[in-house]
């Protein structure tokens, strides 16, 4: 990350864009019309592209190829957390957003799945982390009833936005279908209307409630 912003101070973006695309134009032309879904570039990619294409289209390279993919992002995503926390301080005082270290990994996550820079992906994780907040207060807004997911519930919560595993209009939905009857049979037996969610309980609500009705109503 730091060779990259030395280069774009003395190059400028544009310029860095410029050579990129020279660089990949051949692969641009010919990868589209192929079946190949992933595209690991290295620094032997842009050395000899004639080659490489070959290597990449060959299906009996394609576990090789998804191999080396893997090993890029995995570089990256440790060089985006690297980054952020770098400037931690400055992220969280623009973005108005406590950076915990769950958090800074789900904005690196973001930033190596989907085209976009880390200011984008933070302000995606705070959108998130408001999201989250939003369907508690309206928990409580609508069924009396209070309740705190706790901290790794939420990062469990935000990493199935970011990957695509629940859609941030459903949240709500979700939750009141887990533990809405559950909470309610709770507060009518024993008065009790606070209830601390947890990341296991977003997996399993079912064991969650079964062994707190148990421990509540005895």
């Amino acid at each position: 990350m730091l060779l990259l912003k030395m280069l774009i101070e003395k190059i400028g973006a544009r310029g860095i864009v410029s050579s990129i695309e020279k660089k990949l134009l051949p692969f641009e032309n010919k990868l589209p019309s192929t079946e190949i879904k992933i595209f690991p570039v290295s620094k032997q990619v842009t050395k000899d592209y004639k080659k490489s294409l070959e290597n990449i289209i060959n299906p009996e390279n394609s576990k090789s190829n998804q191999e080396l993919f893997d090993k890029i992002f995995e570089e990256e995503f440790d060089s985006i957390k690297k980054y952020i926390n770098l400037y931690r301080e400055k992220f969280e005082k623009k973005h108005r957003f406590k950076l915990t270290d769950q958090k800074i990994n789900s904005t690196a996550v973001y930033y190596c799945n989907y085209i976009t820079d880390i200011n984008t992906a933070l302000e995606k994780i705070k959108f998130y982390n408001e999201i989250i907040k939003q369907a508690e207060f309206k928990f409580l807004n609508e069924l009396d009833i209070t309740i705190i997911l706790e901290d790794n519930a939420i990062n469990y919560i935000i990493d199935q936005f970011v990957m695509k595993k629940l859609k941030t209009d459903n949240l709500y939905i979700k939750l009141t279908d887990n533990f809405e009857l559950g909470f309610k049979l709770i507060k009518e037996k024993t008065g009790k209307d606070r209830f601390f969610i947890t990341e296991s309980a977003l997996k399993k609500p079912e064991i969650f409630l079964n062994r707190l009705i148990k421990k509540e109503l005895g």
